[in-house]
């Protein structure tokens, strides 16, 4: 029986946009848990806890196939954090999951300030063109939210 061969974006059902453009497509996100530190305060016997600190977990984006013309995209983000004072680099972004179809897209969440923490690429990846894909990219943020 001939083998079908498979479309391999069918894989990549996550978008990252910077400027509402599409710089990669992404086959696993963990968006990850927002934490609220806790203040205590109190005299005597009585404690009473109130909201602290608002905490957004680093957003790891696992296998980037990165769009035509888009390539060097992450690797010059993080020159820029190296090189230029902290609020040059921040940039706001979305990434989008689509369904089955590629087309309908089922959820969005939108990153403020965010930047890269740690790009990591791997000459051993199974792709016909290993130069257009990215193992790994940590983001670090101010705030996330879910669009949709």
């Amino acid at each position: 029986m001939p083998r079908v061969k498979q479309n391999p974006r069918l894989t990549f059902r996550f978008a990252v946009e910077i400027d509402g453009l599409e710089v990669a497509r992404v086959q696993k996100v963990n968006i990850p848990e927002v934490s609220v530190a806790v203040a205590t305060y109190g005299e005597g016997d009585t404690n009473v806890e109130v909201p602290g600190k608002v905490n957004f977990g680093d957003i790891t984006l696992e296998m980037l196939m990165m769009s035509e013309g888009a390539e060097p995209w992450a690797w010059e983000w993080l020159q820029d954090v190296r090189k230029k004072p902290p609020t040059d680099h921040l940039r706001d972004l979305s990434i989008v999951h689509y369904g089955a179809d590629l087309k309908t897209v089922t959820e969005r969440w939108d990153i403020e300030d965010a930047f890269v923490k740690n790009l990591s690429y791997s000459e051993n990846v199974a792709t016909d063109d290993a130069a257009l894909m990215m193992e790994t990219a940590v983001l670090g943020c101010r705030e996330y939210k879910r669009a949709g």
